[in-house]
């Protein structure tokens, strides 16, 4: 909010996102109002796409259902981020200086999330942890692309990424209602054989995942490759062609301990029915083709993407690079065969660490999760909830009970005013004299009913000279 504020005030106080980007590209506006809005707005961003080191709340948020999971968690709500960089992309361009190459702060916290994220998803044993701690290290990915300039590829990664990170979330949620658990090193292994389609279609996600050609994940991974490289960002080269590498060896981590070996659960895992498979095969198919919309010599979703967005010349969409494909895919295949020595050759990492005293190290850490969950629970949290609790206690007691008491004293007395008062006094006393005034009459009238003729001949005679002495009165009068 902070962020667009400034922005809202130093572009003429307007919303319009196209002109705001063209006064920021333009030089309309002070590079230090450009600077700080561009910089409130990526801290929001931070949180919102899960970058580090606001990164833990993603994998937590994962207790939800798998469909939620899948829709919210991998292709909508959590790209959020991404897409506000994209959008406002003149800003974050002018702002970060961006076309100058280097560093600057969007690559550094893309480049940062995506190898951290990645490292905690080999140590995970429930899967939609990995899938979880993959989403946070794939949204590294599209901010570091968006960081080193290659905007097409950031977005068509955002795509790209939405098919098959969904198939991989809709496939544990497959696999969940099978084995009635997450946990793969436990309740899971052997489930090929049970459960072929989502197997299969697992593989084909975990593939497209890993940047295997032809599928999708191939080709928006080869464009950020090839946009760091053409855009002199050579540091985060190393840091994709790294990340592509932990990617595919922690997702053939993940398919070896699902759906292979022996089966560690308990009953009689089958098949899910064909209201899960169905989807199952339709983002498999997706995430098969999706990425041919922008393949070299078409490349459709750049033209139809990099027309409606106010860019810089520098931006632009570098022709295909067989060099970079072929690293990009030769370390996706190194990461394979690492995946396969650990855990198929039954080299795993804890005979490492069993062996070496920095990777026991490192893996401790990685349990820690860097010491973050504890920063912010005993550091940040720990020290501020006593004075909240304190302070909310005190307003409680002091402000809170005292208008309820307040209240209710007056309420108490108001009550009190109304029954002695109104009732007691005003409608029981009206109540109380009409009856008395009955009684009262009736006794006057009982002395008149005694019973004697003479006596009511005499009330009659009397009643008469009354009534025609004033009929006289009047008349004569």
């Amino acid at each position: 909010l902070i962020g667009i504020a400034i922005l809202f005030f130093a572009a003429g106080q307007t919303f319009d996102i196209a002109q705001i980007n063209a006064q920021a590209l333009g030089g309309e506006l002070s590079h230090g109002l450009v600077l700080a809005g561009a910089a409130a707005l990526l801290c929001g961003v931070v949180g919102k796409s899960a970058q580090f080191p606001l990164h833990t709340w993603l994998p937590d948020a994962m207790a939800g259902p798998t469909p939620v999971s899948a829709l919210i968690h991998a292709a909508t709500m959590v790209v959020a981020g991404v897409y506000l960089v994209a959008r406002l992309y003149g800003v974050f361009w002018s702002g970060f200086d961006i076309g100058g190459g280097g560093i600057n702060a969007v690559a550094l916290l893309g480049g940062i999330t995506v190898l951290i994220a990645a490292a905690l998803a080999f140590i995970q044993s429930d899967i939609k942890k990995v899938l979880a701690y993959s989403t946070v290290s794939q949204l590294g990915y599209m901010v570091m692309a968006l960081g080193v300039g290659a905007w097409t590829a950031g977005v068509f990664h955002l795509v790209t990424h939405a098919f098959f990170k969904g198939l991989l979330f809709l496939g544990a949620g497959s696999v969940s209602h099978a084995v009635h658990s997450f946990d793969m090193k436990k309740d899971m292994g052997g489930l090929r054989e049970h459960m072929p389609i989502t197997f299969k279609t697992f593989l084909i996600g975990s593939l497209a995942l890993a940047g295997i050609p032809p599928l999708a994940g191939f080709w928006s991974k080869d464009e950020i490759l090839l946009g760091a490289s053409s855009n002199g960002y050579p540091i985060f080269l190393v840091v994709g062609l790294l990340g592509a590498a932990l990617t595919a060896a922690y997702m053939t981590r993940c398919v070896y301990l699902t759906f292979f070996g022996d089966y560690r659960g308990h009953g009689h895992p089958h098949e899910s029915p064909p209201a899960i498979t169905i989807p199952l095969v339709v983002l498999a198919g997706f995430s098969v083709v999706a990425g041919l919309v922008n393949v070299p010599g078409g490349e459709w979703f750049a033209k139809w993407t990099e027309n409606e967005t106010v860019l810089t010349a520098g931006v632009a969409h570098h022709a295909f690079s067989p060099v970079i494909a072929l690293f990009g895919s030769a370390v996706g295949v190194i990461g394979i065969a690492a995946g396969y020595a650990y855990y198929w050759r039954n080299l795993g990492p804890h005979r490492l660490t069993q062996r070496s005293g920095p990777a026991r190290t490192g893996y401790r850490i990685l349990e820690e999760k860097y010491g973050l969950d504890r920063l912010y629970t005993d550091g940040v949290v720990g020290s501020i909830k006593g004075p909240i609790a304190r302070a909310a206690y005190w307003f409680n007691q002091r402000v809170i009970d005292g208008v309820v008491n307040g209240v209710g004293v007056a309420a108490r007395g108001l009550a009190g005013f109304v029954y002695d008062t109104v009732d007691q006094k005003g409608i029981d006393g009206l109540v109380n004299g009409a009856g008395m005034g009955a009684e009262d009459g009736g006794k006057v009238l009982r002395l008149m009913q005694t019973g004697r003729v003479q006596q009511y001949a005499l009330f009659l005679f009397g009643a008469v000279v009354v009534l025609g002495g004033t009929l006289v009165l009047f008349t004569t009068g």
